[in-house]
């Protein structure tokens, strides 16, 4: 994926706020795990209704985390285009530690 596919909002670029996390991996759906499972079933999409939320993971790239790549992680809705804010986890340690 390149940087010109990635969508940005009306609000990042200004004001110091930076862009998001770069996508460079497909994304991949699953049921809810861990500590997103309890999600699962108690959250309804606040878009469509439905019931089924699933939890997304894509690889990203990110000069504001460490090392520069991390694991991006979300919720989102099978049957709509709603998803919830994206938690982005460095991956890799940084060479300038």
């Amino acid at each position: 994926m390149t940087k010109e596919l990635v969508k940005t909002s009306p609000i990042r670029g200004r004001k110091g706020l930076p862009e998001g996390p770069i996508p460079t991996s497909t994304p991949v759906a699953s049921k809810p795990s861990g500590v997103m499972s309890a999600v699962n079933g108690a959250l309804s999409c606040p878009r469509c209704g439905c019931k089924q939320i699933m939890e997304i993971h894509q690889e990203t790239e990110s000069e504001m985390l460490r090392g520069g790549k991390g694991l991006s992680m979300f919720l989102g809705c099978p049957a709509c285009p709603w998803a919830s804010e994206m938690l982005t986890i460095a991956s890799s340690p940084s060479d300038k530690d």
